[in-house]
C-alpha cells in the first residue's frame, strides 16, 4: 500500500459535508479540511471537520514523543478506536 500523491486545502464549506472521522455535519461556512489524491492506485477524497483535524494534530504529537518521534497516520474512519489503543498501550491508561 503506498500513496500516489495527496493534497490538503482547507475552504469554507459551501453545501454540508460529513467528516469522515466522526461523521458529524461539516455546515455550511464552517472551515474543514479537505484530502484528496490517490492511494494504491484509487482516487479519493474525503473531508474532516475542524475538532477532528484538531484531534489528529494532537494524536500525531503524541505518537512522537511516546514513540522515539515516530508518527503514523490511521485508517480513515479509525482514529478514534487508535486513538484509544495509543493512550492504553503507551500511557497506561484504560
Amino acid at each position: 500500500m503506498s500513496w500516489d500523491c495527496s493534497t490538503a486545502t482547507k475552504p469554507k464549506a459551501r453545501k454540508e459535508h460529513q467528516c469522515e472521522e466522526c461523521y458529524g455535519p461539516i455546515r455550511p461556512r464552517e472551515t474543514y479540511k479537505r484530502v484528496a489524491g490517490k492511494y494504491d492506485g484509487e482516487m479519493y477524497t474525503y473531508a474532516l471537520c475542524e475538532s477532528c483535524v484538531a484531534w489528529g494534530d494532537a494524536y500525531h504529537e503524541a505518537q512522537r514523543q511516546h514513540c522515539s518521534g515516530r508518527g503514523w497516520s490511521w485508517e480513515l474512519g479509525r482514529m478514534w478506536e487508535d486513538i484509544a489503543e495509543f493512550v492504553e498501550e503507551h500511557l497506561g491508561y484504560d
